[in-house]
């Protein structure tokens, strides 16, 4: 586990994130981020759990975001900008990912895994899309 560094600051700054801190009709503050996507083509089953900050736009909120995914065929990690609603987000950013070595998809190069991910949100139902130098795909997942 590369990322555990990573994963023990998000973990810390969810726990911390209290209730009076993210207002939720006004979109201010920390909120925590959680999806489980089903088959992701490069790291498989995958709990993508993080932190993002929010602050008011409108009747919506904008603001950054960190997450770590940790799926049963490698890690990822992606810095992002998010934009969002009640009902409707979209995400973009950063992401790299680690892929097992025994994988028919592991990375030759290290900057492979670097790619660009981009994320919709429909309430609870997410469809994220990622390209790298090799691959794209789209997925589904389910989360906050």
């Amino acid at each position: 586990m590369k990322n555990i560094p990573v994963l023990l600051v998000l973990i810390c700054t969810s726990l911390s994130a209290r209730a009076d801190l993210f207002d939720f009709m006004e979109f201010r503050g920390w909120t925590p981020r959680y999806i489980y996507i089903e088959d992701d083509n490069l790291i498989g089953h995958t709990h993508y759990f993080g932190a993002a900050y929010y602050t008011p736009q409108g009747k919506a909120g904008e603001g950054i975001g960190a997450r770590i995914g940790l799926g049963n065929h490698g890690e990822r990690i992606n810095v992002g900008y998010s934009a969002a609603s009640s009902f409707f987000g979209v995400d973009i950013g950063l992401a790299y990912s680690w892929v097992d070595r025994d994988r028919h998809n592991a990375f030759q190069n290290t900057i492979e895994g670097l790619g660009l991910e981009v994320g919709l949100r429909f309430w609870v139902i997410n469809i994220i899309g990622h390209h790298t130098e090799d691959t794209s795909f789209i997925s589904l997942g389910y989360g906050f």
